[in-house]
């Protein structure tokens, strides 16, 4: 019974955090793909090697910023169609504060290809989502590149 009303808890507070959830958008958005997710469109940012999108938090309407926040982030590769194999990809985070080097984390991933498509790129589709959740605890003055 205890387990039952702790697994409504957890439900609850998890359904609360997605409610009060804030999308953050990069400081520079040219780099847009729209990608096609069973018949829904996603908005992507486009990413080439030696490529970067920065997010300067304090300028994006962030409520309490001295607080801790969690941070979300969803990848995805390019895969031929019709390759049954697994693509390892990925992508490094660093967090500054000002001009210092907070903390920096390389993000790696191994997915394989799934049935989200762009109509720019035929013949490609993408792989599954990489899911990365990261807790930050103060954002005053933060900066993250990825």
């Amino acid at each position: 019974m205890i387990q039952i009303q702790l697994f409504k808890i957890f439900i609850f507070s998890l359904l609360i955090s997605f409610i009060f959830s804030l999308d953050i958008k990069p400081d520079d958005r040219k780099k847009i793909v729209k990608i096609n997710i069973d018949g829904k469109y996603r908005t992507y940012y486009h990413l080439k090697k030696n490529d970067e999108l920065v997010f300067t938090l304090s300028e994006k309407g962030i409520e309490n910023l001295k607080e801790k926040h969690s941070l979300k982030l969803i990848t995805r590769t390019l895969i031929a169609s019709n390759s049954n194999s697994s693509k390892v990809f990925g992508v490094e985070m660093s967090v500054y504060d000002g001009e210092v080097l907070e903390q920096r984390r390389e993000l790696m991933y191994d997915k394989v290809g799934s049935n989200a498509f762009s109509d720019d790129k035929t013949g490609w589709n993408y792989t599954k989502a990489g899911f990365w959740f990261e807790e930050l605890d103060n954002l005053e003055n933060k900066t993250i590149k990825i």
